[in-house]
């Protein structure tokens, strides 16, 4: 199990443009470094970040989460470690359900919960990327 809701609050509070300006700096960042990425603004509240035609990991745009697989982390964090409030969160996997984040927290920040149950990036992004 890996407890991630003070990560999740950390970034909840944060008094920055991310969602007006930032996010949209940080994914032409990952362009200008040869790092694709999907984003579907109108429709989408999650950017999929590629490295090597593989999905390496997540950024949401309502607040500075950024989800990393452990195998892209280094090279990735590498666009990403000078923003400290973004809430950078290191995973083994996006399917395995090891991630615990506190219900009052999962209601706040994302209007859902799980009852309780450790869950994985998958599920977090399946169940809040619509807008």
């Amino acid at each position: 199990m890996k407890d991630i809701t003070s990560l999740i609050e950390k970034a909840f509070t944060q008094n920055v443009l991310w969602r007006n300006n930032i996010f949209y700096e940080i994914l032409e960042e990952f362009v200008s470094n040869q790092i694709k990425v999907s984003f579907w603004e109108e429709e989408e509240l999650w950017a999929q970040i590629f490295y090597n035609e593989t999905i390496a990991g997540y950024m949401y745009v309502k607040y500075p989460i950024v989800l990393l697989t452990k195998e892209y982390y280094e090279s990735l964090n590498v666009c990403l470690n000078r923003y400290d409030y973004i809430s950078v969160i290191k995973v083994d996997s996006f399917f395995k359900e090891y991630l615990f984040i506190k219900e009052n927290v999962l209601k706040e920040v994302f209007n859902i919960t799980f009852g309780g149950k450790l869950i994985s990036v998958e599920n977090l992004w399946f169940y809040t990327n619509s807008v």
